[in-house]
């Protein structure tokens, strides 16, 4: 997935320029806003809100969509020549494309498997972790075909849709670990006596 890049000629090869200074940035800014949210989340479970945590996760994966589209499709500048290149080979284009690429394009998605678990909060967890595949799968191919046959992009790159997927998947199960974790404290919680702790003279 080419975020915001720029395709130069080198020769008969195509290299990718990313700006680099401005990816690391706003994935800084991106993860603070996911670890706060996440906490967030935590925090209304352990309480037994999960309606409310539903429509928090509900509200941050819609501004996570949005800005996924902005990111992959909005104002990126095209190849002079008019050509369409998409590489069907996985990891075959990976010594022209910068570390940074391939790190975001494995974290892009993994906001949206994290936050699976809250927003469908009575599903199995086999039903998250195939939602989160299937899902990822879908909406990566489409953006890569996007990028590489409209003229909202220049490239696409099988590469992408591995790393977006692998790691909304990833992202799932530790989302569905932390949902466990959370649902024993609170049924702990549950079960302990009022006066436990207390302290008596």
């Amino acid at each position: 997935m080419f975020i915001n890049g720029q395709l130069m000629r080198n020769g008969s090869r195509q290299i990718l320029v990313t700006p680099t200074n401005l990816i690391v940035p706003a994935a800084v800014v991106a993860l603070a806003f996911v670890a706060w949210v996440l906490l967030r989340l935590c925090r209304l479970s352990l309480q037994g809100l999960d309606e409310q945590a539903a429509r928090l996760a509900r509200v941050c994966l819609a501004l996570w969509f949005a800005g996924l589209l902005v990111v992959t499709l909005g104002g990126r500048p095209h190849d002079a020549s008019g050509g369409v290149y998409f590489n069907w080979i996985p990891f075959a284009a990976q010594s022209t494309a910068p570390a940074t690429e391939n790190l975001v394009n494995l974290l892009l998605f993994v906001p949206a498997g994290l936050l699976l678990g809250w927003v469908a909060p009575h599903a199995s967890d086999a039903r998250l972790l195939l939602s989160a595949s299937a899902g990822a799968l879908l909406l990566s191919s489409l953006i890569e075909c996007m990028q590489a046959f409209t003229p909202l992009g220049t490239a696409g790159d099988i590469t992408d849709v591995l790393l977006n997927t692998t790691g909304c998947i990833a992202a799932s199960a530790v989302g569905i670990s932390v949902r466990h974790v959370l649902a024993r404290t609170l049924q702990r919680n549950h079960r302990r006596p009022a006066g436990t702790g207390s302290v008596h003279t």
